[in-house]
């Protein structure tokens, strides 16, 4: 009887003890569960945040490429419009002011007739 009543109360401990065992294992598994969720929504923000960064870049990058498209169109303009009055200035130097002395007759002689 005694043996019985030592071997119950062992049995009865024993499963206390695996109820209390497994509680605590559930507790831990459900706390470890809880973090891997917080660390999933901290990656995920991570990446949505990563992600508008991109955007942001690609679209400054692409603010800067039709900048610089716009400044080297304005230069090639320039370039041009210097050359222009590169060369007419040359053309005026080559006839020793002769041409410019013609056209400034021509226009005189053109208001007379007026």
């Amino acid at each position: 009887q005694e043996k019985q009543q030592a071997l119950d109360n062992t049995w009865v401990a024993a499963e206390n003890q695996t109820s209390r065992s497994q509680a605590a294992l559930r507790q831990q598994y459900e706390e470890r569960q809880r973090e891997s969720e917080h660390v999933y929504e901290l990656l995920e923000n991570k990446i949505q945040l990563l992600q508008e960064e991109a955007r942001l870049a690609r679209s400054e990058a692409e603010q800067a490429t039709a900048l610089a498209r716009a400044e080297a169109e304005r230069c090639r303009e320039l370039t041009g419009k210097l050359k222009e009055a590169t060369r007419t200035k040359l053309e005026d130097r080559s006839d020793n002011g002769c041409g410019s002395m013609a056209q400034r007759l021509d226009k005189g002689a053109a208001q007379v007739r007026l």
